[in-house]
């Protein structure tokens, strides 16, 4: 009896695999007929259409070919599949030697896609451009200067040592005439940098440039020179104008107090600056016989500048030979 028993779970095993096997393959076949429905039927897809010209070296596109041109078609999903697997995106190609330019209308467009299709049977229902212009004139190439943007703090005691600048100084822009003859310099991204304390030399990218356009380089080398700063004083002697010589002035001096860089302390002298003051319209029996004094000339090297007094006084000298002998005779 126990036999029995084992016999008939063997064959309930059994009748239970080859069940499961008989729905998979009918999961299987329902599947594959879904799938062919499903295929059969008709959608709509998009693509990325990649433009390609041939122009003459020396020419050049006024206005940059679209690069985000996208068409919808219509067709079945076997269609659309092999669409898909036969490329990720469709070229058209024209050739633009001996030409100045392209005109094509939306259905020439429709028609060039049309027949750029790996199916036929597919067909383009949309463009994303009603039109394409494009024109070609004389490309030229010119060195522009190159301005440094910079968002620049330094750290307290310190100054630049030189104002901030590129290597190379210069770009070469190449592109339209109309376009390139009308710029003036080309900026670089802007460089930051906070708390500078010490020289820095690094690189800058350009600012990205139209499709019209190239440059060459695409980024240089910003040099920033800094430097502690510190004081210095010193006298410097007053110049005067437009003075007689019986106007004597007071003090033949000044103290000049300086702010500038370490490294100019010792290269920076009294005469590289220059104080004056101006006597045309002095007049010797005003009250107040005070002028005041003028910062005329100063080092390109040097932050700020004081200097005590900021006015001198002129006095009229007589001769006193001239006043005795003009004195009567007793």
């Amino acid at each position: 009896m126990a036999a029995k028993i084992k016999l008939n779970k063997r064959s309930f095993a059994i009748d239970f695999r080859q069940d499961r096997a008989i729905l998979m393959i009918c999961i299987g076949v329902a599947l594959v007929f879904w799938i062919l429905v499903k295929l059969s039927q008709t959608y709509t897809s998009e693509k990325n259409v990649n433009l390609s010209f041939s122009v003459p070296p020396e020419q050049a596109f006024t206005q940059a070919p679209p690069e985000d041109m996208v068409i919808k078609m219509e067709g079945t999903g076997w269609d659309l599949m092999f669409e898909f697997f036969s490329s990720h995106s469709i070229n058209l190609q024209y050739d633009l030697v001996d030409r100045t330019g392209i005109n094509l209308s939306r259905n020439q467009l429709r028609s060039d896609l049309q027949d750029a299709l790996f199916s036929r049977d597919l067909t383009v229902t949309d463009i994303n451009y009603d039109r394409l212009e494009l024109q070609l004139e004389q490309k030229v190439t010119r060195r522009l200067p190159i301005w440094l943007r910079t968002d620049l703090t330094l750290a307290p005691e310190y100054q630049l040592r030189k104002p901030p600048r590129t290597n190379p100084d210069s770009v070469a822009v190449t592109g339209p005439g109309s376009i390139v003859d009308s710029l003036l310099f080309w900026e670089t991204d802007s460089l930051v940098v906070a708390d500078l304390k010490a020289s820095i030399e690094t690189t800058v990218p350009l600012q990205v440039p139209p499709p019209e356009i190239s440059l060459d380089p695409r980024a240089v080398q910003a040099i920033i020179a800094v430097e502690q700063f510190t004081q210095k004083s010193l006298f410097v002697t007053l110049d005067v104008v437009n003075a007689s010589d019986s106007i004597q002035i007071f003090p033949r001096q000044i103290s000049v107090t300086c702010v500038l860089g370490i490294s100019q302390y010792d290269k920076v002298t009294s005469k590289d600056f220059g104080f004056q003051i101006d006597l045309a319209n002095a007049d010797p029996k005003a009250e107040n016989n005070s002028v005041p004094i003028e910062l005329v000339r100063r080092p390109d090297s040097v932050r700020v500048v004081q200097f005590t007094p900021k006015a001198a006084k002129y006095f009229i000298v007589q001769d006193s030979v001239n006043t005795t002998s003009q004195e009567p005779l007793q």
